[in-house]
């Protein structure tokens, strides 16, 4: 119950902490005890009358206790109020059950019983845990359709905790291109009852631009927030602000002491921040793989898939730790029991690439087939190809037809397909075969993938892969330029400069170097400071050759501070003034 456990804490949903054995005898009075298990407590509970209230008081009563004797009573008390129509017990046999609790077995769907009959009357943490059940791969079957509905049930009672579990269902299966703005819309809900978990999901939303424009200064307020709400994610999230100089002044002290501090209250997400400091060091904290390690395996345990996942890369590529293919597979499962559809991709991922003992196609197969049914279109899309070229299973034409008409009509297809192209191009998951490549990216161009129609474009423009055509090149940087791809952008004005697959024009490589420069790509900021240096396509203008130099500097362009400060030298006083006053003006267009 690794999975579920960890959700379950994440979001806050309370459990009953009973520790009780299984007994089939029937209920008898016990004598004195220790904890407070007198006659008089007897009597006075059984004066209600022989209800349900009373035996599930009766049961509160017993569990109290540490011997094995009271704690059997209790159990049968338990069980005579569930039967006898009491909510509350039934939701306490459902835990009892689900998690083993006192040396009783456990047994997933004896628990699911007791929490449904709970559920379907009403009881709002009973159908929390249903939903959980439903979205874990360790509890029930798998099922988007009955995890989304038990939480919809709980949220309309005005449950917060059924709210941020839907949030928490739509982040993680992210199976509709909106699935990430129906997760804000309910984690909002939620924080607007007080949740400090959605609280913090709201900054994190605001801060990566999901679901809702990206705004870093709702993102440092939904942090803070949360922060005085008692949740220490917040923290990390505002240290990431820091880091970034998101909406803040860039300061990576601060946003260390912010990592160090949240993993010090035992968040995950803070020991997962600090882990990746030492792993690429941070200011003045210095690369220390072993302690990287150390702190990502504290996250880990904590509950943080994104820490699972570095540890399972980390012993598979051997990277700050020897190669370990036992590691890695235990952190790929420990990822996937938390039910995010992508751990879990990862690890049937992993199935099918591992060499040796590890690598198991047929266990590959039988993740993607779970995924696809829960409507996966990349899952979907490999089921067709499996079929249709027998990989693991009997070659069927129907079955590959269906699975691939079934991934078409998902609002995600065309990211699937080009995740597809993308297996083919680097023989991930699917035998590398650049032909095919070209055929799944071109499809998901055609439907509108930006980065579908960059990597055709860099395909033909290097042509390291295929015959290099600079013409069919430009053709597709254009269509991603049109959409607002900044690197294509870049790429249309360096062509147009350069006179590669169209004539060469320094007035349109000006204009598109401008529009990347003014998307914050500091390539582009470059090299229309170049343009205005040289007074090729623009007027000549060193003011505006400074600032744009000056603006694109502090994103790592070599060569930047070389040329600003020798071309400063070269400008009278009047001339400096005004370079830094356009410098500052173009502030708003420096990229993080």
């Amino acid at each position: 119950m690794t999975g579920l456990t960890s959700s379950l804490k994440t979001l806050g949903v309370i459990v009953f902490p009973l520790l009780m054995t299984h007994c089939a005898s029937a209920p008898r009075d016990y004598e004195e005890h220790s904890v407070g298990i007198t006659k008089a407590a007897i009597e006075q509970i059984k004066m209600q009358g022989p209800t349900a209230d009373m035996y599930f008081q009766l049961g509160n009563l017993y569990s109290r206790s540490k011997e094995d004797e009271a704690r059997k009573i209790a159990y049968q008390y338990y069980y005579r109020a569930a039967t006898e129509g009491s909510l509350d017990a039934q939701v306490k046999l459902g835990y009892i059950h689900l998690y083993g609790v006192g040396g009783i077995t456990a047994d997933e769907l004896a628990a699911a019983n007791w929490y449904r009959m709970a559920a379907e009357r009403g009881s709002v943490p009973a159908q929390i845990m249903m939903g959980h059940l439903y979205m874990t791969p360790e509890g029930l079957p798998q099922s988007y359709d009955q995890a989304k509905g038990w939480f919809y049930k709980a949220a309309l009672q005005g449950s917060m905790q059924g709210e941020s579990s839907l949030g928490l269902l739509y982040e993680k299966w992210n199976r509709h291109p909106k699935d990430q703005q129906q997760a804000f819309y309910w984690y909002q809900k939620a924080a607007n009852r007080g949740s400090a978990y959605a609280t913090y999901k709201l900054g994190e939303y605001y801060a990566m631009g999901f679901g809702v424009k990206q705004n870093f200064a709702l993102a440092l307020q939904n942090y803070q927030s949360a922060y005085s709400k008692g949740n220490f994610d917040a923290l990390a999230g505002m240290g990431a602000l820091y880091e970034k100089g998101q909406g803040v002044t860039k300061d990576a002290s601060r946003a260390r002491n912010l990592y160090f501090q949240s993993a010090e209250q035992n968040s995950g997400l803070g020991a997962f921040y600090v882990g990746k400091s030492y792993e690429h060091g941070l200011g003045a904290l210095k690369r220390h793989p072993e302690k990287a390690i150390e702190w990502y395996i504290k996250a880990a345990n904590r509950s943080s898939e994104a820490a699972m996942l570095r540890l399972a890369r980390a012993y598979e590529y051997g990277q700050m730790v020897a190669k370990n293919p036992t590691q890695a597979r235990y952190w790929y499962h420990r990822a996937a029991y938390l039910g995010s559809l992508e751990s879990e991709r990862q690890l049937a991922q992993y199935y099918l690439t591992s060499e040796g003992v590890n690598a198991s196609p047929q266990r590959a197969l039988n993740y993607y087939f779970n995924i696809a049914k829960q409507g996966d279109a990349f899952a979907q899309y490999y089921l067709s190809i499996a079929y249709r070229e027998g990989w693991g299973v009997s070659t069927d034409f129907d079955e590959s037809l269906k699975w691939h008409q079934s991934a078409s009509e998902k609002p995600a297809h065309v990211k699937a397909k080009y995740d597809i192209g993308r297996a083919y191009q680097l023989g991930t998951v699917l035998d590398k075969n650049i032909d095919e490549a070209i055929k799944w990216y071109k499809s998901a161009a055609e439907e509108g993938s930006v980065t579908a129609q960059n990597e055709i474009g860099n395909l033909y423009y290097l042509g390291s892969e295929v015959d290099q055509d600079y013409t069919e090149a430009f053709k597709w940087y254009l269509r991603a330029a049109s959409q607002g791809s900044v690197v294509a952008q870049y790429n249309l004005g360096t062509m147009f400069y350069n006179g590669m697959g169209v004539s060469l024009n320094q007035i349109e490589a000006a204009r598109w170097f401008s529009q990347a420069a003014k998307n914050k790509f500091a390539p582009a900021q470059f090299s229309l400071a170049s343009l205005f240096y040289e007074g090729q396509g623009v007027p000549r203008d060193h003011i505006q050759a400074f600032a744009w130099w000056r603006t694109s500097g502090g994103s790592g362009v070599e060569g930047t501070d070389e040329k600003w400060i020798e071309l400063m030298r070269n400008l009278n006083d009047k001339e400096q003034s005004e370079a830094l006053n356009l410098e500052r003006k173009l502030a708003v267009y420096k990229g993080n």
